[in-house]
């Protein structure tokens, strides 16, 4: 007799994609919300890239906002955004691309490579890590650090000529999973965010979402070169 495996089962791309539409249910409550969720949480920028129909796939998500029942809304919804799990089982990559860019558009964010963008608000910026799982596995662990490093200088010399800015900050669930790695590159974990914040900027992550800070007079030492 085979012994049962004791690891955990991997989960497909369709496993996860019901995952992602199953709290993505959770997290609005009427269909109208959902509705609008949809277009502003991405799939707006697959319609206009033209792998999704425009006009089909608007009614069938207007449709799909108003299921009740979690299972039938996971199914159908499903059914709709069933180019895009296509494409994500054969480029991964390329939907992560994607979602970089909604990413960028929808938070009215600065590029400074393919990992980090920035926004700034009054004293402070706030820095980003786009979707990047798939270019990690593309470029290796070490050349994805070098991608970060890279990020901070350019923002280095951002911030040189911009006096009025105080401080740096990342919020985001790779500092609640790396505060080791954040300590190395110069930052502080300052903790989870408020329940208010995550409700307003992350409303349909349920990982924790935790605050670092790296203050100017460190971000140019550590980083202009």
């Amino acid at each position: 007799m085979e012994e049962a495996s004791l690891e955990p089962k991997k989960q497909t791309e369709e496993e996860k994609f019901k995952k992602e539409i199953g709290d993505f249910f959770d997290a609005y409550k009427s269909g109208e919300e959902r509705f609008n969720a949809f277009l502003s949480a991405g799939v707006g920028i697959f319609i206009k890239k033209g792998i999704l129909e425009k006009e089909k796939t608007t009614q069938e998500l207007r449709e799909c906002s108003e299921i009740l029942n979690r299972d039938e809304f996971i199914n159908k919804t499903l059914i709709v955004l069933e180019p895009i799990l296509e494409i994500k089982k054969k480029n991964p990559r390329l939907i992560e691309k994607i979602q970089a860019e909604a990413f960028l558009k929808e938070g009215n964010l600065i590029k400074l490579n393919d990992l980090l963008s920035y926004g700034v608000d009054e004293n402070s910026i706030h820095i980003h890590l786009a979707p990047s799982k798939e270019l990690l596995r593309e470029v290796g662990k070490e050349n994805y650090l070098k991608l970060i490093i890279e990020g901070l200088k350019k923002l280095a010399k951002i911030v040189e000529k911009d006096e009025t800015i105080k401080k740096i900050t990342a919020i985001s669930d790779v500092v609640t999973n790396n505060p080791k790695r954040m300590a190395e590159f110069g930052f502080v974990v300052t903790g989870y965010i408020s329940e208010q914040q995550k409700n307003q900027y992350f409303e349909s992550e349920r990982r924790d979402i935790s605050e670092a800070e790296i203050s100017r007079e460190e971000l140019l030492k550590r980083y202009l070169n």
